[in-house]
């Protein structure tokens, strides 16, 4: 059961990435197009981050765990340019 109790948790805790972003976009820290530039430097953070999260030293674990932190980033950059279109 702790598995289970760890993914959740991490899971949670990645869920937040869009709003992260959003929120560090809003405040200038970073931009669309650093975002969408730094796609392959993301996907390295993203696996190390997710090998960290991760209970399990095994693969399949950090690979359900990245895949939706991906999905997650590009979901944030397609929000931050729907946001920026509307101004």
């Amino acid at each position: 059961t702790s598995l289970v109790v760890y993914m959740m948790l991490g899971m949670g805790l990645v869920s937040e990435l869009p709003i992260v972003l959003i929120l560090c976009e809003r405040l200038g820290f970073i931009s669309l197009e650093s975002l969408k530039n730094g796609r392959r430097y993301a996907v390295v953070v993203i696996l190390i981050i997710a090998a960290i999260v991760t209970p399990t030293p095994d693969p399949i674990s950090q690979l359900i765990m990245a895949g939706p932190m991906y999905v997650l980033y590009e979901a944030a950059i397609l929000v931050i340019g729907f946001q920026k279109a509307k101004t």
